[in-house]
């Protein structure tokens, strides 16, 4: 799927320092902003099953994702992708 954003200026800019902070590209970080917003949607908007205390600890979870995305500590998607081809014999 491919979506197009358009920002306005301050918003722009602070996603540009963000980026600039971590040496992530814009796109990729604004990427992880919108993953981050559709989780705790869907965190909030899921069915009956999930506890206050599921959903809080998947939020739990979302902040340690985006805050050692955001110290820098993460892999590109090749690296992952080499990774489990190299561990398991997979042809991708």
């Amino acid at each position: 799927m491919t979506i197009t954003l358009e920002l306005d200026a301050e918003l722009s800019a602070w996603l540009r320092e963000k980026a600039e902070e971590i040496g992530a590209d814009e796109a990729s970080l604004a990427l992880a902003y919108l993953r981050d917003g559709m989780r705790s949607a869907l965190v909030d908007d899921s069915d009956a099953e999930l506890t206050e205390e599921d959903k809080a600890a998947i939020r739990q979870g979302i902040d340690r994702g985006l805050e050692a995305f955001e110290q820098g500590r993460y892999r590109s998607l090749e690296a992952i992708i080499n990774e489990k081809r190299d561990r398991y014999g997979l042809d991708i």
